[in-house]
């Protein structure tokens, strides 16, 4: 995040830096080609009519690339990211941002792991525990 005004209601500027790490990039890359070669192989190939996603045209490396960089980020929640827990994560199980004062994060990010049910129901648990700090001032 960039701060971008004196402002104080200003909207900072925010470059989350998506798969700018190589190995970020090889595990997408990865699991494409692994679900490739799960469902080319038999018995599960005569099932599958055709690759509706992202297509058996985006077959290069280049192509490949391509598809993970313009997709990835928006297809993706981003679980623990910024996870809640113990005196090494970074938000507390008030939901404060240790160490920044007066900033919560209240959303799925706070999740240490994805849920195995509902995430829209998780989401909203998560926010009204939050709604509930910010009103009491726990």
């Amino acid at each position: 995040m960039r701060i971008v005004s004196k402002d104080p209601f200003s909207i900072p500027e925010i470059q989350p830096g998506y798969l700018t790490a190589v190995a970020d990039l090889e595990v997408f890359l990865a699991g494409i080609r692994f679900v490739r070669r799960l469902f080319a192989a038999q018995p599960l190939a005569n099932c599958i009519e055709t690759e509706t996603w992202p297509g058996s045209q985006v077959a290069s490396e280049a192509d490949l690339t391509d598809f993970v960089r313009g997709t990835a980020p928006r297809s993706s929640i981003q679980w623990g990211s910024c996870r809640m827990g113990d005196e090494r994560a970074p938000v507390d199980p008030q939901l404060r941002v240790r160490g920044v004062e007066g900033l919560r994060v209240i959303d799925a990010s706070v999740m240490p792991s994805m849920v195995s049910g509902n995430t829209y129901a998780a989401t909203m648990m998560v926010a009204e525990r939050g709604a509930d700090f910010v009103l009491h001032g726990a």
